[in-house]
């Protein structure tokens, strides 16, 4: 195996995940044109270098599965036999570490920079994982902010490092909300976690220090506007589902006509976010019902915050990780690199 090339871990910094709806709209087109000029390409040479197991259901220990599709190098076998795999006869049992990006959005249509990262991993060697966050899509369950790393997360590393085709070692990789997760993740110091890649990451982080900004929720003990936009398009808590005891033949196939991705009306926020009080913005636009109106009654000192999936700095680190941030207007993201050990 070999690592990234220079210009391949710089690049890794314009992969973060995020909502189209928190663009500007006039912004969105100019993405949507840059995407399918290669997206047809791309998809055509993942299937040639690598075997797909799609929405693979992985337990938790209180039963709810979480989806996930699994990309393997060709000649690997597969993880769980032929529905949904292109995987063929000739396939061999290989040993192979996991790259795993775990997030809270849409994976059901790979976007053209996710791909831009599998494709190159898968050719080196690796294993490439997605899953939604419980309560995201087609997994089960109810959402949270941060996705349950200490449980979640670590039911899925157990499930990853089981695999017939895993080498037992596995790589977190991700950009804001597919990095956030990881800090709590890394304190459970779970055996398979060989490395992380947290991109962008300092909404996972809660206390360090004299600093209480709980996730990038406050700064300086103010509430930051950004989050009531976020979570419009994402704390979608009541939502579609399929039954728990679908077969997964049935979920492959609906998968491709049914993505279950909100479409949520636009709003005018530069307005919008002038409104007060703010516990009732949400409401005011008619948004989804879900954890923004417990969020924004919180002070910095509440013991709810140390309740979630933010990492504190009373607790352990145990996996190596090669840190992406910016630096700009984020100090305490600084003082947190240093006092980490």
């Amino acid at each position: 195996m070999t690592l990234p090339q220079k210009k391949d871990r710089f690049r890794l910094a314009h992969y973060c995940d995020g909502p189209r709806h928190f663009l500007p709209v006039s912004v969105r087109p100019l993405f949507a044109e840059d995407e399918d000029k290669e997206l047809k390409e791309l998809m055509k040479k993942l299937t040639s270098v690598s075997t797909v197991e799609k929405k693979l259901m992985v337990p938790m220990r209180d039963g709810v599965k979480l989806a996930a599709d699994v990309y393997l190098p060709k000649g690997v076998a597969g993880s769980e036999g032929s529905a949904g795999s292109d995987s063929s006869a000739g396939s061999k049992t290989m040993l192979v570490p996991t790259i795993f990006w775990r997030t809270p959005y849409n994976f059901n249509k790979l976007r053209k920079s996710r791909l831009e990262l599998m494709i190159p991993a898968l050719e080196r060697g690796f294993g490439f994982m997605i899953q939604n966050e419980r309560g995201k899509f087609f997994s089960q369950g109810e959402w949270e902010i941060l996705g349950f790393p200490r449980t979640d997360g670590y039911d899925t590393l157990d499930w990853i490092a089981a695999q017939e085709w895993s080498n037992g070692k596995v790589g977190t990789l991700g950009c804001s909300s597919s990095a956030e997760w990881q800090h709590a993740l890394a304190a459970t110091d779970h055996p398979a976690h060989a490395a992380m890649v947290p991109m962008g990451s300092g909404a996972g982080i809660g206390r360090v220090g004299e600093f209480w900004e709980q996730g990038n929720w406050y700064r300086g003990g103010v509430y930051q506007m950004l989050f009531g936009v976020w979570l419009y398009g994402v704390q979608n808590t009541q939502r579609p589902t399929f039954p728990d005891d679908i077969a997964r033949e049935d979920m492959i196939r609906l998968s491709s006509y049914f993505d279950l991705a909100p479409e949520m009306p636009e709003v005018e926020w530069r307005e919008q976010l002038e409104h007060l009080p703010l516990v009732d913005i949400m409401k005011d636009v008619d948004g989804p019902k879900g954890m923004y109106a417990e969020y924004i009654q919180r002070a910095p000192n509440d013991p709810a915050w140390y309740e979630g999936g933010l990492y504190h700095d009373n607790e352990p680190w145990g996996v190596p990780a090669y840190w992406f941030n910016s630096r700009q207007g984020h100090g305490f993201l600084d003082q947190a690199h240093r006092r980490l050990p």
